[in-house]
């Protein structure tokens, strides 16, 4: 062989060897990125697993503290709505006797058609007794003031399986629902849960 050729095969050879060694430091290099690429991949996995758990977290602490601001307020509502009760039993308590002797004798009316025949009837205050003088089918009960002052009658049926609460309190307490619904709709308008009031 010439030197010529010698040198053309000699280069040829280098060059075949220098593409081998770039072709090995290019897969090299891949499998190298390759491995980078793997391990940020699941360092951004991770990353978002933790930012999702956070979201979720920031969530139930944002739903949980709408939740107990929400209970705040129907409190504060509740306590405004049970202090008007308690306000429209002083009024009831509060008008002339005249218009009282009125209501009185208009519940015992309903009272007894809720419960025909005979009946026993305990009175709250004992000077309303008189009323119960004007239906002979009443038998008299007990009669004893109630604490806190309230007025009315509870009919109890001749054999006991009925008994009516017909007192300024009974008489708003079994009202309650529909009441507070009223009240809540006068004092609260712009609360969308004023329809479901218990």
């Amino acid at each position: 062989m010439t030197l010529e050729a010698l040198k053309r095969r000699m280069k040829a050879d280098a060059d075949e060897r220098a593409e081998a060694i770039l072709a090995e430091a290019k897969e090299r290099a891949a499998a190298r990125n390759q491995k980078v690429l793997a391990e940020a991949e699941a360092k951004m996995v991770g990353m978002r697993s933790r930012v999702a758990e956070a979201e979720r977290l920031a969530a139930s602490d944002i739903a949980r503290a709408q939740g107990e601001a929400d209970r705040t307020i129907e409190a504060a509502k509740g306590e405004v709505v049970g202090s008007a009760c308690d306000a429209m039993l002083d009024r009831m308590l509060a008008r002339p006797e005249e218009d009282q002797q009125r209501l009185l004798r208009a519940l015992l009316r309903s009272g007894r058609e809720l419960v025909p025949g005979k009946v026993t009837v305990e009175v709250v205050d004992p000077e309303d007794m008189w009323l119960l003088a004007e239906d002979p089918e009443i038998v008299p009960g007990t009669a004893a003031a109630a604490a806190g002052g309230d007025r009315g009658f509870v009919l109890i049926s001749e054999d006991g399986s009925r008994r009516i609460d017909l007192t300024y309190s009974g008489v708003l307490k079994r009202n309650r629902k529909e009441t507070t619904a009223r009240l809540m709709q006068l004092l609260y308008p712009e609360t969308p849960s004023n329809r479901n009031v218990e």
